[in-house]
């Protein structure tokens, strides 16, 4: 085996083993849950992961579109806070008595 086909082999080797590693996508903490008591639990929606899904940056802008599907889909804003948490904010302050799939 040449010098460059073993070096091309282990680097295939590290990878496969870097992806075996890997850890399964997990959201770790959202909000709100179930039924809300005050309108003051429902200003945002946010989830946090159990990994780093952006890089780390200054102060993000909002952004008007996600990866969050928000059904139905109130007006608001998205904002990465770190590295592993994504918050919506909602224009407005959700109505009480809608059921919301996120």
């Amino acid at each position: 085996m040449t010098r460059h086909a073993l070096t091309a082999f282990l680097l295939s080797l590290l990878a496969v083993a870097a992806g075996a590693q890997q850890k399964e996508l997990r959201i770790v903490a959202y909000s709100p849950k179930g039924v809300t008591a005050s309108i003051d639990q429902s200003r945002t929606i946010f989830a946090s992961f159990g990994t780093p899904m952006v890089a780390l940056q200054a102060v993000p802008k909002d952004e008007g579109s996600g990866p969050m599907t928000i059904e139905p889909r109130p007006a608001g804003k998205y904002r990465w806070m770190g590295t592993s948490t994504l918050t919506f904010i909602p224009e407005r302050a959700l109505p009480y008595a809608t059921a919301y799939t996120v």
